[in-house]
């Protein structure tokens, strides 16, 4: 049998990109509308597109436009393709991100559709994590094609393999061999070029057709060549669909398998425009935690738990498009990102508000006098032992803070905030039930404010707990000189934690393309100010400031009494340009190895120097040089994505000036017509964990949800009500899972959680819910993401659990 070809007319849609989102949805209509037009003029053509949000997008602004869309879908003319929202970047998105996109996008095109998408659909993405193959399958998706890397960056056995995910789940999977697109006046050799690329035992591939990237999509003059090569060449080609192809497959056998990351392309895509990375996490957080304390109210019968959701999920998810959260538009589009990420946290923190003084004003709060309630709430499903903050107005002495017990903790007095001096800042360690909340009670008396005294010194400074000792020289590097951890007397740094460094970006290429890693250094911060500026009873803290030409680097060290790691609080002035700067860490140990979060998992990678993409933390764990025993330090941060690792050092890349959409070969235009990233003001923070032993035990996931998830406070008044000083709604008896969502269910009544198992260990857990006075029994497979649902089934038959998937439909 000869050689096939299935050809698939294809017209790749940047919504944004060297454009607006305006000129991107008009090309939406465009290639829509030209696309139904050939499919008048010929009966063999078959389109193919992804992205649930262009087909929203035309319902909206041509109504009869989709309804002929719907007539083709019908016919099997029209092809869908990934089941997502829009096609996201691979690596940066949080795991319930991706749960989020097949969520809303599948159920839209099964309501107005009947169907879903069976094929994942990413060819223009930069890397695919580890990961998608479980994220894929959770939203039904049993196949994916990609493209990039290509293989000059990333060698496969075979362009088509099955593709597992570390908790053993499968997708079929195809790499287009050469491009997405055609060229007017190339299709016939890129027809040729495909037809050669068949290679045994297959005997089929796919060849993708089609005007691209500002949309266009297939031509008279495409479907012209495919007809004469057909007919005249007698090349074994046809119009078609990917699950035309992949269904050929599916009675065979023996395909390769691909147990890894689909990285690298483009590696500087994961430190350009830290303003949208820093939303993106921002947002994800707010309407994650936002979710969870709605639910909390709704089961409390208080303030129900509202509709608008969604709409906020998907300015967030449409800001996901590759090209979007890569930071590879041209500057006025991110106008828009801002705007749509305002939109997204509006919704959730006002959603997160009403929630939180529902149940708030719902506790009962006895009248003391003096007394001013702080209620506290927690959304995660490990019971938090954290720090906290908390502002109030007045500027009365505070004399005692008491937990719901009544057990008397540990608070200092802080600036506050505001200039005026009217308000009072205070800082304790607090404990709060898992997915629940507690109240503290801060008294005070109408008497002067009192400070603790804190003794201004230039030289070195020496800070220290029961656990750590840190040590900051006057002419030391700019952050922590040495770090010791007392408890297992182990030197952990001696040479520098925390160390701005200026790194050269040669070209300023927007992508960094064909840059594999930023570490050529450039410049040097210089130490000019180190102050010792807390020591009270809650936590001693140490300012460091250093200068880089124009650029100010004020870093923050906290060290709070009965913790083991050192918080960290960051402002930057950065006005480098063509530039990166890199925090560096250097630990003592040896053999080290690094490990980083991937969307819903971690992936283990080299430590040989190369930029890599990561969430919320990474982990450098080596072997003690002197006693031989493990030995750790968690990296944990809340808005950064890209990161390095050497055999003695691992970096955090903080910016990245690159000029906006710059692509190489093109030359820089005039300096004056530069427009550079990242310049301004910038803050973030981090966490340091240096811990003996083994990485299950090290907190650093926990650290990592607390950072990026906060306890929130608020402050109440006293009342009577019906709730008590404290309360849990849910609680997991073991450590290696945690609830990473709790929201409410979509067609259904009741709620759905989404648990990840974190550590690779099979666990029977046991989900508890307080208030139901309920216990299910749950079993994981090692790094499973479970969708749990449950529902009230009535009187008789009371709460009831039962597994779904992302999709949440009814059939499950």
């Amino acid at each position: 049998m000869g050689k096939k070809l299935i050809m698939i007319g294809h017209g790749h849609l940047d919504p944004v990109w060297l454009w607006e989102w305006q000129e991107g949805m008009q090309e939406v209509k465009a290639t829509f509308r030209s696309a139904l037009d050939r499919m008048d003029e010929y009966d063999e053509f078959v389109f193919t597109c992804s992205s649930a949000a262009f087909y929203e997008f035309v319902e909206e602004n041509d109504p009869e436009m989709f309804r002929e869309i719907k007539r083709r879908i019908e016919q099997g003319r029209w092809n869908i393709v990934g089941g997502w929202w829009i096609e996201p970047d691979c690596n940066i998105p949080c795991g319930e991100s991706f749960a989020r996109q097949a969520l809303i996008a599948q159920r839209y095109y099964m309501e107005k559709f009947g169907t879903i998408a069976e094929t994942g659909f990413c060819p223009d993405s930069f890397g695919h994590a580890g990961t998608l193959p479980m994220l894929l399958r959770g939203g039904r998706m049993k196949n994916y094609v990609f493209m990039r890397p290509m293989p000059g960056e990333k060698p496969l056995p075979k362009e088509t393999f099955d593709w597992y995910a570390p908790d053993g789940s499968k997708v079929r999977t195809f790499r287009l061999p050469y491009e997405y697109l055609s060229w007017e006046n190339t299709l016939k050799e890129h027809i040729k070029r495909c037809m050669d690329a068949v290679r045994e035992p297959l005997d089929q591939n796919m060849c993708f057709y089609g005007v691209g990237n500002h949309g266009g999509g297939p031509t008279r003059a495409n479907l012209e060549c495919i007809r004469t090569m057909r007919s005249e060449e007698g090349m074994g080609i046809s119009c078609g669909t990917v699950e035309e192809y992949f269904a050929a497959l599916d009675t065979r056998t023996g395909y390769p398998e691909v147990t890894e990351e689909l990285q690298y392309h483009s590696p500087g895509c994961y430190s350009a425009c830290r303003m949208v990375k820093q939303y993106n996490r921002k947002s994800e957080n707010c309407l994650i935690q936002s979710e969870v304390f709605c639910c909390i109210s709704d089961l409390e019968q208080l303030y129900a738990y509202p509709d608008n959701f969604n709409e906020a999920w998907k300015r967030v998810l449409f800001n996901q498009f590759h090209d979007i959260l890569a930071g590879t538009c041209i500057a006025p589009a991110y106008e828009h990102v801002r705007d749509t990420y305002g939109f997204a946290l509006t919704i959730g923190h006002e959603n997160m508000n009403h929630a939180l003084q529902s149940v708030a004003w719902n506790i009962d709060i006895e009248k003391e006098e003096g007394m001013l309630p702080v209620v506290l709430f927690h959304s995660h499903s490990r019971r938090a032992c954290q720090p906290v903050e908390v502002e109030f107005q007045g500027t009365d002495n505070v004399t005692s803070v008491l937990d719901s017990d009544g057990r008397s903790v540990p608070f200092a007095v802080i600036p506050e905030e505001s200039l005026a001096g009217r308000r009072t800042r205070i800082v304790f360690q607090a404990a709060v039930p898992s997915l629940g909340y507690c109240v503290y009670r801060v008294y005070r008396e109408n008497t002067p404010r009192k400070w603790d005294e804190v003794k201004k010194i230039e030289d070195s400074i020496r800070i220290e707990n029961e656990y750590l000792e840190l040590t900051f020289k006057k002419d030391g590097c700019p952050g922590i000189d040495a770090l010791y951890d007392k408890e297992n007397e182990v030197s952990v740094s001696h040479t520098g934690l925390g160390i701005p460094r200026v790194m050269e970006d040669a070209g300023s290429d927007t992508w960094a393309h064909n840059v594999y890693r930023f570490n050529e250094v450039c410049g040097e911060f210089s130490k000019v100010k180190t102050e010792l500026t807390e020591a009270n009873s809650v936590r001693q803290g140490v300012r460091v400031t250093s200068v880089c030409g124009s650029s100010v680097m004020i870093q923050e060290f906290y060290l709070y009494y009965g913790s083991r790691n050192i918080r960290v609080s960051a402002r930057l002035l950065w006005q480098e340009k063509g530039k990166v700067l890199k925090l560096c860490f250097r630990p003592d140990t040896i053999f080290n190895r690094c490990t980083y979060e991937i969307p819903y998992g971690r992936a283990e990678r080299a430590v040989n120097g190369s930029e890599v993409c990561a969430q919320r933390w990474l982990d450098y764990a080596g072997v003690d040089k002197d006693r031989g025993f493990p030995y750790g330090l968690g990296l944990v941060n809340d808005s950064q994505y890209s990161f390095s690792a050497e055999h003695q050092s691992f970096s955090m890349t903080a910016v990245r000036s690159a000029v906006y959409a710059h692509h190489e070969p093109e030359e820089l235009p005039c300096e004056e017509r530069r427009h550079y990233m990242d310049q301004g003001w910038h803050e973030f923070q981090y966490i340091l964990i240096p811990y003996k032993g083994a990485f299950e035990t090290s907190g650093i996931i926990q650290e990592a949800e607390e950072l990026n998830s906060p306890l929130r406070p608020l402050v109440e008044t006293w009342h009577r009500g019906k709730l008590p000083m404290s309360g849990s709604y849910a609680e997991i008896t073991s450590e290696n899972i945690s609830i990473t969502a709790f929201k409410k269910a979509e067609s259904k009544n009741g709620f759905v959680m989404r648990m990840q198992e974190l550590y690779g260990s099979s666990v029977q857990t046991q989900l508890i819910l307080p208030k139901q006075n309920l216990s299910f029994s749950i079993q994981f497979q090692p790094n499973e993401v479970k969708s749990i649902w449950l529902y009230d089934a009535g009187e008789e038959q009371g709460w009831k659990m039962q597994e779904t998937d992302f999709l949440e439909t009814e059939d499950q």
